[in-house]
């Protein structure tokens, strides 16, 4: 974590140099927001018609990813490659 709040350069890919930071704190800020008030209902009074069903739906897709990885994916899954190949 210290290597990416100082100003050592990733030897892989592209990085967004010194803008890269806040950059991401930012989109994880808006993301937060996002999600959480997506979350809420259309109006005070809540009925059956009138609830927002995004968090029963996000629920399911959850638990479909997890059914999903402990049956199989867990078996397909290939890490990130750590070999870089530096030319000097």
């Amino acid at each position: 974590m210290r290597e990416r709040l100082t100003a050592n350069i990733l030897l892989f890919g592209r990085n967004l140099g010194r803008w890269g930071l806040p950059i991401n704190i930012i989109a994880v800020l808006y993301s937060l927001v996002t999600v959480v008030f997506s979350f809420f209902p259309p109006s005070v009074l809540v009925t059956a018609e009138s609830m927002n069903y995004a968090c029963a739906v996000y629920g399911g897709v959850v638990i479909l990813g997890i059914i999903y990885y402990a049956l199989r994916g867990h078996k397909q899954f290939v890490g990130p490659s750590t070999e870089l190949d530096i030319e000097d």
